[in-house]
C-alpha cells in the first residue's frame, strides 16, 4: 500500500512539473534559472571554491557577448563601407 502511494506521489509531481514546463516561458527554464541556483547553493553551503567558479564562469559569460557584440558592429561597418563604394 505504501509503495503504490509512492509510485502515485512520483507521477503526480512529474505530471506537476510537466505542467509547468509547459505553461511558463522559456527564459525561466534557460541558463539564467540553473545558474541562479547554483550561486543560491554555493552561498547557502559556503562554498567558496565553487562561488569563485561560478563569477569567473559569469565574468566569461559577459565577455564573450561583448566580444560578439563588438565583432558584429566592426562586421556591419566593413559591409557599410563596401556597399557605400
Amino acid at each position: 500500500m505504501s509503495v503504490m502511494r509512492l509510485y502515485s506521489k512520483l507521477f503526480l509531481m512529474i505530471l506537476a512539473f510537466a505542467g509547468i514546463q509547459h505553461l511558463a516561458p522559456p527564459s525561466a527554464w534557460g541558463g539564467e534559472a540553473w545558474f541562479a541556483l547554483r550561486c543560491h547553493a554555493a552561498n547557502v553551503l559556503g562554498d567558496e571554491k565553487l562561488a569563485a567558479e561560478l563569477v569567473d564562469e559569469y565574468y566569461h559569460k559577459n565577455h564573450t557577448i561583448v566580444d560578439e557584440a563588438d565583432l558584429n558592429i566592426e562586421v556591419e561597418m566593413r559591409f557599410a563601407a563596401a556597399s557605400s563604394e
